[in-house]
């Protein structure tokens, strides 16, 4: 097949987060190593680790047009082919208009969140992920098995993991960390009293000083980092990670870390639900509940106790999590959107006066 050219309609900021940039990331990796091109088109402000690792790919990031008869505008003057849209506040009929000009259209959606679009294909990677608020008749990549891995994901997946006398963890509530999630789940580790080396990202200066005020326990080590691209090879050397339920879940599944998940939005409390029942990750609850209810405090604690102090629960927890993601999601993907590229095309050529039916 014809190399793909690609525009990728992205954003990340503090309120919306990273993770749709780092899916489009995952993506960019797939096409790029196929002989590919790709240009991504939006606004990335809030999380300078994130346009290092774009940078290091010699990817650049344009901005987007509001509308989209002006973005289909500019995406054709990039000579693409195709869109992929991962956004949950594009205008509606952005879909339509791309569509429309003759460009085939991924549009990725989380349930509910970021559907609706017109489109060619539908991806919704989440686990249990259904067609309920897929368009009829548009065929869906639906699941795990299209889960998006980006390079450093992939490099640092292993099936051996370290143990220590004393377990090593890592916190990270995305990239930008906006309900300040970091601080309270560094506390309830430490409330767990178990001898730990906690690696802790702060996103923010201010989140950074909350965690400073905090007083580990005896036996306890907490080292605050900032935000950067190798979170994945940072926690593939840690026995346990306590994260926020957003796409860097998939990423921790697919190295293989035990962790336990928090839902910091609303958009990740089908992560907590699906996930849990798995064994594939211990389900802590919404941050939301676990701030208003001392008795979800202790609960988690317990989780956590147990997570961090019996080596046999974090390999149990490691082989389930290794048994659901395979890390070959965005090739499933990139496959199913060049199948859809060359349909549209045959069908252009086709349509053309002279060409023969």
């Amino acid at each position: 097949m014809t190399p793909l050219r690609v525009a990728l309609r992205v954003d990340a900021s503090r309120d919306v987060g990273v993770g749709h940039v780092a899916r489009a990331i995952a993506l960019a990796d797939e096409i790029v190593s196929r002989g590919g091109a790709v240009q991504i088109f939006g606004s990335v402000t809030g999380a300078s680790w994130l346009l290092d690792a774009i940078a290091h790919r010699g990817l650049t990031v344009s901005p987007a047009p509001d509308h989209p008869t002006t973005l289909r505008d500019a995406v054709q003057a990039a000579g693409c082919t195709a869109v992929i849209l991962d956004g949950y506040a594009f205008d509606p009929g952005t879909g339509a208009a791309l569509k429309a000009a003759g460009l085939t259209v991924l549009a990725v959606q989380d349930g509910p969140f970021g559907a609706g679009q017109t489109a060619d294909l539908v991806l919704d990677q989440n686990l249990g992920a259904t067609d309920e608020f897929v368009p009829p008749g548009v065929p869906a990549l639906l699941g795990l098995e299209y889960t998006l891995m980006r390079n450093e994901v992939l490099e640092a997946r292993t099936d051996q993991h370290p143990g220590r006398d004393v377990p090593k963890g890592v916190i990270f509530c995305g990239g930008t960390d906006p309900q300040a999630a970091a601080p309270f789940l560094t506390d309830l580790v430490i409330r767990t009293r178990s001898a730990i080396e906690l690696t802790v990202v702060a996103a923010t200066d201010a989140i950074a000083a909350d965690l400073a005020r905090l007083l580990p326990r005896l036996g306890q080590q907490i080292d605050v980092i900032s935000p950067t691209p190798q979170i994945v090879q940072i926690a593939a050397n840690c026995d346990f990670a306590v994260v926020a339920a957003g796409g860097s879940v998939w990423e921790l599944l697919c190295v293989g870390v035990p962790a336990a998940v928090v839902a910091v939005a609303d958009n990740q409390e089908p992560t907590i639900r699906t996930i849990g029942a798995t064994g594939a990750a211990l389900a802590l609850g919404t941050l939301r509940d676990l701030r208003s209810s001392s008795a979800a405090q202790d609960g988690a604690v317990t989780m956590l106790r147990r997570l961090i102090d019996s080596p046999r629960e974090r390999r149990d927890v490691s082989a389930r999590a290794g048994q659901l993601i395979d890390g070959r999601g965005r090739a499933r993907v990139i496959d199913e959107l060049s199948r859809a590229v060359a349909r549209r095309s045959d069908c252009t050529a086709r349509d053309r006066p002279g060409s023969e039916a």
